[in-house]
């Protein structure tokens, strides 16, 4: 089981529930992924953001996002 960093709050909250539920190997094929996120500032857009930066935080994963914001 992979240890995840402290949060708290509703979104946290939300994050720590996907990234319990990630599987390993879906986490795997993200590993040097280059990512392209539309909306990167709206509420979906940043909470995948979130997610993304916890997951490379957990696992290294050398990802690369792009966002596009207004």
């Amino acid at each position: 089981m992979t240890v995840l960093p402290e949060m708290a709050g509703p979104v946290e909250d939300d994050l720590r529930e996907a990234l319990e539920h990630c599987s390993l190997g879906l986490v795997e094929e993200l590993r040097g992924a280059q990512i392209l996120i539309t909306g990167g500032t709206g509420f979906l857009g940043s909470w995948l953001v979130d997610l993304l930066l916890k997951l490379e935080q957990c696992h290294g994963l050398g990802l690369h996002l792009t966002l596009l914001t207004r």
